[in-house]
């Protein structure tokens, strides 16, 4: 499947210093969240999120601020009717 994700809300610190935001890594591209920006990514690919390990990032409650990612999961192209029918039914709730 691809999954888009569209950032709501982004700390402002966070925002402005771009070596202390996590970013997310899908085969080899990094992609970074930013409010009101959303990108696209096959998550069948490997990807991992990495988060800086820097204590200048707990120096205010501003920069601690939770992030707010709305993510929408969308059918991959290649996916055949029967194929999406069988996921559907895998992960009906």
């Amino acid at each position: 499947r691809h999954r888009l994700h569209l950032t709501l809300h982004q700390p402002s610190q966070t925002r402005q210093r771009r070596e202390h935001r996590p970013t997310l890594h899908v085969a080899g591209e990094e992609h970074c969240w930013e409010t009101g920006h959303a990108f696209v990514f096959d998550d069948s690919l490997v990807h991992s999120v990495v988060f800086p390990q820097s204590s200048s990032l707990i120096v205010n409650h501003q920069e601690c601020q939770d992030r707010v990612v709305l993510i929408v999961d969308l059918w991959h192209n290649d996916l055949s009717g029967v194929e999406r029918e069988l996921i559907t039914e895998l992960y009906s709730p």
